[in-house]
């Protein structure tokens, strides 16, 4: 019933059905023993795989099963999948995306981005921060943090933070979690939850740093300002960087990117005030941002330019046109590389004076020709509205202010804030003043702090990973043994089930040639027993590798249909936003040839079979009819018959061998 919920309310959307089916599979592995022959039939569902979760999760179960053949199949694809994915999340320096930590004896505890990884998790804890999402993680990470905690920190303090998590998840009211996403994680996090770990904080919890766990007085508070769509994937793609798998926007999809130029959500005493646009379409003024008018070009929401490839029309971004595929910068618009918007520098300053008072200064500088006349910035607040009070031209609760005062010059800027209970003054330095070491001086009634230039965290360039193809490789070659190790393989079971519910690709053919592989190696093995019975436990290797004529066809199809994509434009983005051309399915590759390669070996087959026939019934007729007649001649005929069809029953089975492999 949830499967079919699913699908129909996401028809075109593969993560439901990935979710499901990592969760069905679980189940199905669990009670197979208590589930009648019918009900075990649904192991046919689950060899269609949607992603690396789903691939590696049902690879498993058909590996309990007895199908091995196509497990290891699978099992080759995730890990390739995941290799891959390491060595790009070498470019993640703050540990945030998808977690893969150590699989088939590949030890990744030592991975940069795996150590980073709760660090981010803990500076997310309120999800506000968390652009394309809503108020609750959209799966989790729950899941994640156990995972993490049971398998390589060891610690508990990933137990602790999913429990904090847990916590501060929104459960009434808006951004409570929709039903496609509230428990569709849970059964992974019941896998590898660990109870001997016990919830324990790390060791500078409640330390003044800049991740405090949410309670009164502590607030949350992030201002993003890099390169658009991040440094990883804009160095990756600008820089050529392995170029072996990523084709530049080809392999990358960033319509769900948010171009967080200088945008900020803060959340005052674990209140979310502003927040980030969550689920929404990617429009520049969801996100915090500065806009101006009067614009210049086309714009979605006339006069207000804001920055660049909103797609009026859509909810994505046009991450592939116009400027922003070729931009690289930082804080200004792309569009100011030719200079439409005419602007001299652009500036914002964000000082949180006291848990519930943040200052947030614009400093907006025109070129003399800049036909720009007003700007401005919408603050996404959906759920606290500001106090409508004005006291000398600042909003906020009535007797609160008392005095506020601004004044300076392209250089300098002077602001004073003065409230009933404390007094504060900030000078802050615009990037246009030479020779100045600090970016801002603040006292804070009688205590200074200078915000010093030097201190500033400055980002590097990641090298590319040397040899990262090779690498991937030879990472590969751990998973073999696995399969490898078993001596039954029911190869006709799997032939029979493919060749039953496999109709939409031609199944018969591409079986037959993968078994023929090992039949052929197992006729030789017979022949050769009484040779080297002594030789059979010495090793594993001695075992055929059944799968290699299957890898060297994926290879060269998988490169046939890189070479054809590449040459083919306009680029379908709804395609590119489902799959990674450099993982295709090699069996969606037909062609007329394989068709006709088909054809003529079951016209083949069925001239073996008449003539093993005819072979037999003359055969017959020989031993029992002709073998008393007195007449030489007759016999002689017969022998001859039987001579010429032996040759042609020789020939056949060449011709039907040769055609298999």
């Amino acid at each position: 019933m949830v499967w079919l919920w699913l699908v129909k309310d996401a028809p075109r959307d593969e993560v439901p059905h990935a979710h499901s089916l990592v969760g069905f599979a679980t189940a199905y592995d669990f009670l197979n023993n208590y589930l009648s022959k019918t009900q075990q039939k649904f192991l046919e569902v689950i060899a269609g795989p949607t992603n690396c979760m789903a691939w590696l999760t049902g690879s498993l179960v058909l590996t309990n099963q007895g199908y091995l053949q196509e497990a290891c199949l699978w099992t080759k694809q995730v890990l390739t999948i995941m290799e891959k994915s390491l060595v790009l999340l070498r470019e993640m320096m703050d540990g945030s995306l998808y977690e893969r930590v150590r699989h088939f004896n590949i030890n990744r505890v030592g991975h940069p981005w795996l150590k980073q990884h709760f660090a981010f998790m803990g500076r997310t804890i309120l999800t506000v921060a968390i652009a394309d999402s809503n108020y609750n993680w959209f799966y989790g990470p729950e899941s994640q943090l156990v995972f993490l905690d049971k398998f390589v920190m060891r610690n508990s303090n990933g137990n602790w933070l999913a429990d904090q998590i847990r916590r501060n998840c929104v459960v009434e009211g808006p951004g409570t979690l929709s039903k496609g996403h509230r428990w569709c994680t849970l059964h992974t996090e019941f896998l590898w939850y660990d109870a001997s770990l016990k919830s324990v904080p790390p060791p500078d919890c409640g330390t003044p740093t800049l991740a405090l766990p949410a309670e009164i007085n502590k607030s949350f508070l992030s201002f993003k300002s890099g390169k658009l769509r991040g440094h990883a994937i804009c160095d990756i793609v600008h820089r050529n960087k392995y170029k072996d798998w990523i084709k530049g926007w080809r392999n990358c999809n960033a319509g769900h990117e948010r171009y967080d130029e200088n945008s900020l959500p803060f959340a005052p005493s674990c209140v979310p005030f502003i927040t980030e646009a969550l689920y929404r379409p990617k429009y520049t003024f969801f996100n915090n941002v500065l806009m101006f008018s009067a614009a210049v070009s086309k714009s979605c929401f006339s006069p207000w330019k804001g920055q660049v490839t909103e797609d009026c029309s859509s909810k994505w971004s046009k991450y592939q046109h116009d400027l922003a595929a070729s931009c690289q910068g930082r804080v200004v618009a792309a569009e100011e590389k030719n200079g439409v918007l005419s602007l001299k520098n652009v500036q914002r300053n964000l000082i949180l004076l006291h848990p519930q008072l943040l200052l947030l200064v614009d400093q907006i500088h025109l070129e003399e020709e800049s036909s720009l006349e007003t700007a401005v910035s919408f603050f996404h607040n959906v759920d606290v509205p500001f106090e409508e009070t004005v006291v000398d031209g600042v909003h906020g609760r009535d007797g609160l202010y008392i005095n506020f005062t601004i004044h300076g010059d392209s250089q300098q800027l002077d602001v004073f804030v003065a409230t009933s209970e404390h007094a504060y003054t900030m000078y802050l330095w615009t990037g246009e003043a030479a020779g100045q070491s600090a970016f801002a001086h603040v006292i804070a009634d009688h205590h200074k702090i200078l915000f010093d230039r030097n201190a500033a965290i400055k980002s590097s360039i990641v090298p590319e990973v040397k040899d990262y193809a090779a690498i991937v490789e030879q990472n590969l070659q751990h998973f073999k043994p696995v399969f490898q190790l078993e001596k039954q393989i029911l190869f006709r079971k799997t032939d029979d089930r493919l060749l039953r519910f496999s109709d939409k690709r031609q199944a018969e053919e591409a079986v037959d040639r993968i078994f023929a592989i090992t039949q052929q190696q197992q006729q030789q093995s017979k022949s050769k027993k009484n040779q080297r019975a002594g030789e059979r436990y010495k090793s594993v290797d001695a075992v055929p590798d059944t799968f290699a004529q299957t890898e060297v066809n994926e290879k060269k199809i998988r490169q046939k249909a890189q070479i054809q994509a590449q040459k083919e434009l306009p680029i379908n983005e709804d395609e590119e936003m489902k799959k990674f051309l450099d993982f295709a399915d090699a069996r969606m590759v037909t062609t007329t040839r394989s068709r006709a390669s088909s054809l003529s070996a079951s016209y083949t087959r069925l001239f073996l079979i008449l003539n093993i026939a005819i072979f037999f019934v003359m055969l017959a007729i020989q031993l029992t009819y002709f073998q008393k007649a007195q007449n030489l001649h007759g016999q002689r005929c017969l022998y001859a018959v039987l001579l010429i069809d032996s040759c042609i029953l020789l020939w056949l089975y060449a011709s039907y061998s040769q055609s298999q492999c």
